[in-house]
């Protein structure tokens, strides 16, 4: 049977390819694994995924072969759903993602693709995206000694059930030369619904308070809010004023979760969003609700290493 999966325009995810078997909050995975899972096509852990590339790749060294999962740029998780493989809160377990960070664990695994594979297709969001995608995508090619390619920006099961990578935009590193870094694209998502009102259901213009729990990184606090006269400059970094609703949920990881405290007639109200790559939010009042984001501008100094 046929198991190819329509990616973007013009790509196509290979049909020797895993699927992250782990839970998420967003139900990217279990639309992924509906229709393109199945025994030997998912795995909870970066050894298992090699297996099954191993036991479907046929071992001629001529085919290409896809591992799917939640991704951020330079990482990509194989049975960690949707956490943060980096968030220090999180104690995910470093067999259950990718990324440069705990490369002492994968390296041999993905090294025994070697001459099995003619190229490594990760998909997961902004997986391929700036200097980190770079590197880490030419580190997995140097291993492989083939090419390895990830998008660089969203990738969202759509309501065909296809894998689509936001404008067919790939990021692919050679065993022989690093690619020069890419920024995700701008605008990340393009708006798909108009605009229904200014945050839906939630009166913006009495928040009085917005926290942000951040995950990800020691450099920065748990937790952190804003108010009073820094409040309209945190707000700024939000597009509140644009929600839509994408194709389907992302292969992204959470990043974090936002809380937005108003006072409605002396009553608080309180909104929770979550965050997916610092670039996303989702209203968790309205699932379908998102919004594009900018997280990393609330911390002008900070530099995601």
């Amino acid at each position: 049977m046929s198991r190819t999966v329509a990616i973007g325009a013009s790509t196509d995810v290979p049909p020797c390819t895993s699927v992250d078997s782990g839970a998420d909050s967003n139900g990217l995975l279990n639309c992924a694994r509906r229709y393109h899972g199945g025994p030997g096509h998912e795995h909870g852990t970066f050894a298992s995924a090699v297996q099954n590339l191993l036991a479907c790749a046929g071992g001629a060294g001529t085919g290409d072969a896809g591992i799917v999962g939640h991704g951020y740029d330079g990482r990509i998780c194989t049975g960690a759903g949707d956490a943060d493989p980096e968030d220090s809160t999180a104690n995910v377990d470093p067999a259950t993602f990718l990324s440069l960070k705990n490369q002492a664990w994968w390296s041999d695994a993905i090294a025994s693709l070697r001459g099995r594979i003619a190229k490594l297709v990760l998909i997961g969001c902004h997986t391929g995206t700036g200097p980190r995608g770079a590197d880490f995508l030419f580190e997995i090619a140097t291993l492989i000694d083939a090419p390895c390619r990830a998008p660089i920006g969203w990738v969202y099961c759509n309501d065909k059930q296809d894998l689509d990578v936001e404008g067919g935009l790939w990021q692919e590193a050679t065993p022989t030369q690093k690619p020069p870094a890419l920024r995700a694209p701008s605008p990340y998502i393009p708006p798909l619904m108009a605009p229904a009102s200014h945050i839906v259901g939630f009166d913006a213009a009495r928040v009085v308070h917005l926290e942000l729990r951040r995950s990800m990184n020691l450099v920065l606090p748990a937790a952190i809010s804003w108010s009073g006269t820094a409040l309209a400059d945190a707000m700024r970094f939000i597009e509140f004023d644009k929600p839509f609703t994408p194709p389907g949920p992302p292969a992204a990881c959470l990043t974090g979760t936002l809380v937005l405290v108003s006072q409605v007639d002396g009553v608080e109200q309180r909104r929770a969003f979550a965050v997916y790559n610092n670039r996303l939010v989702q209203d968790l009042a309205n699932p379908q609700i998102y919004y594009r984001a900018s997280i990393l501008g609330l911390f002008p100094h900070f530099v995601d290493e």
